[in-house]
């Protein structure tokens, strides 16, 4: 994360050797980990996105990134998934907020999604030309069961919905 978030901007926006070479790391370093732990919610979502919007992958994960952030802080032993229990997951969500260098969630979301502007991202749906009724689409086809298992916390479709309204 710290690689990522250290040299992707310039990598982007100052193409050096170096600069690329570091994210590449950071990219193999993140495949080992998904190859240990496997994906949440934000890969789920981020298919249809894809799929029938035509978004690249890391894009659309990167779209729900921040959002799910704020939504997995927000466990607690009620609805958590993670069977090392809501404190372990704060825990993380705490570690995670000091490798990105903020003091909250929705910090760490605005700058993901700073981030992703600076590199000619956008962080809206609706700057993807996509209309509110193709959020039923990403719903429909983004929900499975088995890859949101996964996630730190019981992600229902209701609470999909309101996430995807957040970033349209």
């Amino acid at each position: 994360i710290g690689l990522l978030m250290d040299n992707l901007e310039d990598a982007v926006n100052n193409v050096s050797k170096r600069n690329k070479e570091k994210v590449m790391k950071a990219a193999n370093l993140a495949g080992k980990a998904i190859n240990l732990t496997k994906t949440t919610a934000c890969h789920s979502i981020s298919y249809p996105i894809t799929s029938y919007f035509n978004v690249s992958h890391g894009h659309a994960v990167g779209l729900t990134l921040g959002e799910m952030f704020i939504y997995n802080s927000q466990v607690n032993e009620e609805n958590c998934l993670d069977k090392r229990g809501a404190d372990y997951v704060n825990q993380t969500v705490n570690e995670l907020n000091t490798l990105l260098k903020t003091q909250t969630p929705k910090q760490a979301r605005d700058k993901i999604n700073n981030l992703m502007k600076n590199i000619g991202l956008v962080t809206k749906l609706s700057k993807l030309d996509l209309k509110e009724k193709d959020i039923g689409i990403i719903i429909d086809k983004g929900f499975n069961p088995e890859r949101v298992k996964n996630n730190p916390r019981l992600l229902t479709k209701k609470d999909l919905r309101e996430i995807l309204y957040d970033i349209y």
